[in-house]
């Protein structure tokens, strides 16, 4: 079984927004967490611009278990 040591990816994609049913930025959080194989975990995230930094600093700040990589994607 993986633990929290275990994790070296954690990728971020976001919620959908204005009229978009779906954001591509989760769909490809999603295949990428799969790619990376058991030692990735895709999370997904409410649409402002800070999100992202936040959710790294907090992930930080709760665990003593560093990723190696946050992977952030979204639309620009």
């Amino acid at each position: 079984m993986k633990t929290s040591a275990d994790l070296r990816y954690i990728v971020t994609g976001f919620q959908p927004f204005s009229t978009f049913d779906t954001n591509p930025s989760w769909n490809a959080a999603q295949a990428l967490a799969k790619a990376l194989g058991e030692n990735a975990r895709a999370h997904l995230l409410p649409v402002t611009y800070t999100t992202a930094s936040q959710f790294a600093r907090a992930h930080l700040q709760a665990t003593r278990y560093l990723p190696l990589y946050f992977i952030h994607l979204g639309l620009g």
